[in-house]
């Protein structure tokens, strides 16, 4: 019974009585054969009849969405149409019992795990801001906190030695903190060069900022070590 019905819905075409489709009709007829293959027309001037697998049919936008691509190719080829374009829309297959009503899996959430990454972000931010108030209590400075911050967001292990900012356990940077005053051995000069280009760029960045008055290094002394 259920087979004669789906192939007697296969094979019928909506018709306007006047000029086109009414919008409601036609928006619930395409509700109901999303995942079946249509053939539709479209309205004069430009008159064009297009075939493929229903993919949507929004009520809010008032357009749908065909695949014209064959059943057999891989990929798609979607095409966007206002349902008052359409002239005439004829249903060619219906859909798989499974093709529009197919829901994704949706995974376990692990709550515990989410609970642990919430705590360690938490105790994060925590010592971040222990380790702020720590530094500017030495008078370390709001600039050379702030590039300490940017340095840590790009080099993991960025630590405090005093008031030296020490990088990737090669680059030494004192105070006043600029890219002249990053310091690192000889056979670390690939870092030196890594850390004195961050340390320049948030440099300038704070140098842009309204009213900011921070000091730049100069371009010859960033070539030695």
């Amino acid at each position: 019974m259920a087979d004669g019905k789906r192939n007697n819905a296969a094979g019928k075409v909506a018709t306007p009585k006047s000029g086109g489709l009414p919008m409601q009709d036609s928006l619930e007829a395409l509700g109901k054969a999303i995942g079946a293959r249509i053939r539709l027309t479209t309205a004069a001037p430009t008159s064009t009849t297009l075939e493929g697998t229903l993919f949507t049919a929004c009520q809010t936008t008032n357009l749908i969405a065909i695949n014209v691509s064959p059943p057999s190719q891989k990929g798609a080829e979607y095409h966007v149409v206002p349902v008052s374009k359409i002239q005439t829309f004829q249903i060619v297959s219906l859909a798989e019992p499974d093709s529009a009503t197919a829901v994704p899996t949706i995974s376990r959430v692990d709550v515990s795990q989410l609970k642990k990454r919430e705590e360690a972000k938490v105790k994060e931010l925590k010592e971040r801001e222990r380790a702020r108030k720590e530094m500017l209590g030495r008078g370390v400075g709001k600039e050379g906190q702030d590039i300490f911050n940017t340095l840590a967001k790009q080099f993991p292990g960025t630590r405090w030695a005093e008031t030296s900012i020490i990088v990737l356990d090669a680059v030494k940077i004192d105070a006043p903190y600029r890219a002249d005053d990053c310091k690192a051995p000889r056979e670390q000069q690939k870092a030196l060069a890594h850390v004195r280009k961050v340390v320049d760029g948030e440099r300038r960045k704070m140098a842009a900022r309204p009213g900011a008055v921070v000091a730049t290094p100069s371009v010859g002394a960033r070539k030695g070590g």
